[in-house]
């Protein structure tokens, strides 16, 4: 008798703990899952002509959550360098923008079990200019979004170099395209970006751009990103099952083919 009554409270107190993790309700009725998305970044997340945010990331989420009942996504567009201390004070409960890992991220914030796409850094630069390979960067200057993978690819292969590269970190009011208009306009010799990112600015802005991979064989895994706290396990918990059942349908493998014209999926794994 004292094992059954033993046995209640700690499911009370268990369901108390995860109904304690639940956020607002939206006017559906559903739990509204708040997640940070830069939205000007194409083709992952960005706002289209007719002023809709749409990319890769977008319909990736949208497919996951539709694996979860009764909850409703609310992006909510920011930039990138305060997305993840935005995190930690619970304004978000998913950050979305292709975030790799890194061992001092992963001491504070949660990463989805497994991957939701694969990438890797690329230089791009003017096609004038005159980089084969990432050991032309030598001596030019290299502008990058500060605090981004791409910096820290770019810290990490000038501190082997002797700081020979004259490294520019892009701020707050940066986006994808101002960073690239440095390199357009000669402020700077070239900038690291995902290769589908470079191809789709070559196409919308008619830019005469170039890029080569930084590294050939690096190929890095992205994830969802939760915060390190009781409700950053409750909605890992709902995402992560959730995305494991989208990614093993194919469901991942046809919207990179539909945004990238590639199957990144497939090619991390």
């Amino acid at each position: 008798m004292k094992k059954s009554v033993i046995g209640f409270i700690a499911l009370g107190i268990f369901v108390l703990g995860l109904s304690g993790c639940k956020g607002k309700k939206a006017e559906s009725g559903k739990e509204v899952i708040r997640v940070a998305v830069e939205g000007t970044w194409k083709p992952y997340n960005y706002v289209d002509e007719n002023g809709v945010l749409t990319g890769y990331d977008i319909d990736a989420i949208k497919a996951v959550s539709e694996k979860i009942p009764n909850v409703e996504l609310k992006f909510e567009p920011t930039s990138w360098d305060g997305m993840l201390l935005a995190l930690e004070t619970d304004r978000y409960d998913i950050v979305l923008c292709e975030v790799k890992k890194n061992p001092e991220r992963a001491k504070r914030y949660l990463y989805s079990d497994i991957p939701y796409n694969y990438d890797y850094p690329a230089i791009a630069f003017k096609d004038t200019t005159d980089i084969k390979s990432a050991q032309d960067l030598l001596g030019k200057t290299v502008i990058v979004g500060a605090g981004s993978s791409y910096q820290e690819w770019i810290d990490s292969f000038n501190a082997k170099n002797g700081g020979k590269v004259n490294v520019l970190y892009a701020g707050n009011d940066s986006t994808t395209v101002s960073i690239f208009t440095d390199v357009i306009q000669g402020r700077a010799d070239a900038t690291l970006d995902s290769p589908v990112a470079i191809e789709n600015l070559k196409k919308d802005q008619g830019w005469p751009l170039k890029a080569i991979p930084a590294d050939p064989d690096l190929i890095t895994p992205t994830y969802f990103v939760y915060a390190r706290s009781k409700r950053g396990e409750y909605v890992q918990s709902l995402f992560d099952k959730a995305l494991k059942e989208v990614r093993d349908e194919g469901t991942l493998s046809k919207l990179a083919l539909k945004w990238f014209g590639v199957d990144t999926i497939s090619r991390g794994n």
